[in-house]
């Protein structure tokens, strides 16, 4: 996976979300930089900003009021992509899922979700919103093994919880991951069987010591 292959991935990907319905606003990625080569898009510098010492709903706020996303679903969840590459290597990533604190559009338009059946299916039952994010680091001074995986998940806002991966995730695995573990329903994966199909990946970077605890495969 190179920088432009990222880059017209992630956008590919959003379009599709947008054409079928799943996403109603968007923020195309784009690339900047020489020898190194961030994939990001417009306002993902707020990303930082708005961590820190505050709550998931305040962090969520900020994102949605600022559109720091590059797609933000019906059900008012965003989802953000942003790579870093140098000398054409991965060097960093940041894939991140925030849902709605609150179903957002149901009670100014049930009939959005209860029409739908993937939607009454959520909201017929107690959901509690968790931020999920993929991280990766290839610099070995941020590195130590089982702790600070290279590549890693981080389950809600719990800043210890970094469960290894065993190698960074392509656009495709990650969007493929949230639609099949979210938004599939008792009625069918249509949006993950539609979701369009790419070539590619990047190299494991999981450690022997680390593949003997628990951890997540991304396939090869």
């Amino acid at each position: 996976m190179t920088p432009q292959t990222t880059l017209d991935q992630i956008n590919h990907l959003v379009r599709h979300l947008v054409e079928t319905g799943l996403a109603d606003d968007q923020r195309s990625a784009f690339r900047r930089g020489t020898s190194v080569v961030e994939v990001t898009f417009d306002s993902a510098g707020h990303v930082s900003a708005a961590l820190g010492n505050t709550s998931y709903a305040e962090v969520y706020e900020v994102f949605a009021r600022d559109r720091v996303f590059n797609a933000k679903l019906l059900d008012g969840a965003l989802i953000q992509m942003m790579y870093k590459f140098a000398a054409n290597e991965l060097e960093q990533h940041r894939l991140a899922f925030f849902p709605a604190p609150h179903l957002e559009q149901f009670g100014r338009d049930p009939d959005v979700y209860l029409e739908d059946r993937l939607y009454a299916d959520i909201v017929g039952r107690s959901v509690l919103p968790l931020p999920i994010r993929f991280d990766f680091d290839a610099r070995d001074d941020r590195h130590r093994e089982v702790t600070h995986p290279k590549s890693h998940l981080t389950l809600g806002e719990y800043a210890e919880c970094r469960i290894p991966v065993s190698a960074p995730l392509t656009p495709h695995r990650f969007i493929d991951f949230i639609l099949r573990s979210f938004y599939q329903s008792r009625f069918g994966d249509g949006f993950v069987s539609e979701l369009p199909r790419f070539a590619g990946r990047f190299a494991n970077s999981i450690t022997p010591v680390e593949r003997g605890v628990v951890h997540v495969v991304v396939p090869s």
